[in-house]
């Protein structure tokens, strides 16, 4: 069975949640004390029902700690999400956890059996923000939860699975504060190669708008190739916007004509280039990068990537 619902308050769901270590003085990542007033982002979680979830590894301890609270950007920003197994039924029930997460990491994974006693308690805690999926079975039920990013915020949040005697009940909860927006520091972007482009130019990286988007301590690393009339040309960001109402990032690079007035090379060019966003109070949700000619084309653009 599946519900989402709206905490009103509940004590701290764990300790020490996209990619980088918590600052040297302590801090939060927080720059200021202003509220955006943003909603809660909008979460999503799938159930369904099967059989048993096998699991080798028994159970030891009361918690365990998923993932490197070292490695989790403003953690302020991205709290972890806790997911608790109770047994609420009368009679001691094996439980089999498999915590995994969606890019297959194994360091954020974990996966155990045990044996509860009536009213015993099980936590896990995930550190690290991402996509999970969490299947918790029984002897005789099984359901599978998925936690998507967005519930990794400055909002507490965990997911319950009480083991009764008809079955498992899982709920996802959170309190529904407004979190501080994110905000873009700095921007700036490298030319890091340059030579003539070969082949149609349907298959040219500058025109399908290729990009790879990565997260670096405190910064968004956008690295890509876009197309420009010569190899002299260099690469300039025309765009840098964050849309706080779509938690978007909009990132547009362009060529722009060489500085000097030497001689060059008269052919059409592909420019490697590394762009670096820094931001503040944390990333945003998704990344949209254009690549624009001389005169402002766009010439093609990613889709809406997560950092």
């Amino acid at each position: 069975m599946q519900r989402r619902e709206i905490l009103g308050a509940f004590g701290t769901v764990g300790t020490g949640t996209i990619v980088a270590s918590r600052l040297a003085d302590g801090s939060n990542g927080d720059t200021d004390d202003d509220s955006s007033g943003r909603p809660a982002e909008s979460r999503s979680a799938e159930t369904q029902d099967g059989n048993a979830v096998p699991a080798d590894r028994e159970w030891t301890g009361e918690t365990h700690e998923v993932g490197d609270p070292a490695e989790v950007p403003f953690p302020g920003r991205n709290t972890p999400h806790e997911v608790e197994v109770r047994n609420g039924s009368d009679e001691s029930r094996r439980v089999s956890v498999a915590v995994s997460a969606d890019d297959g990491d194994r360091d954020r994974s974990f996966e155990a059996t045990a044996d509860l006693d009536p009213t015993e308690t099980r936590r896990v805690v995930l550190h690290e923000p991402g996509t999970y999926v969490i299947d918790l079975g029984t002897d005789d039920d099984r359901v599978v939860e998925r936690i998507g990013h967005s519930w990794f915020d400055c909002n507490e949040s965990k997911t319950t699975a009480e083991v009764e005697s008809s079955g498992v009940d899982v709920r996802s909860l959170s309190t529904s504060v407004a979190c501080r927006t994110p905000r873009v520091k700095s921007s700036t972007v490298e030319r890091t190669d340059a030579g003539c482009a070969g082949g149609e130019s349907n298959d040219r990286p500058g025109f399908d708008g290729r990009t790879s988007i990565s997260c670096a301590e405190r910064a968004v690393v956008i690295e890509g190739t876009i197309i420009a009339p010569t190899p002299c040309h260099d690469v300039t960001l025309q765009d840098v916007t964050y849309d706080a109402g779509r938690d978007d990032l909009q990132v547009t690079v362009a060529s722009r004509e060489p500085s000097g007035d030497g001689g060059c090379i008269q052919c059409e060019a592909a420019l490697e280039y590394v762009a670096t966003v820094e931001f503040e109070r944390g990333f945003p949700g998704s990344v949209d990068v254009e690549h624009a000619d001389v005169n402002g084309t766009t010439l093609g653009a990613s889709d809406g990537e997560s950092p």
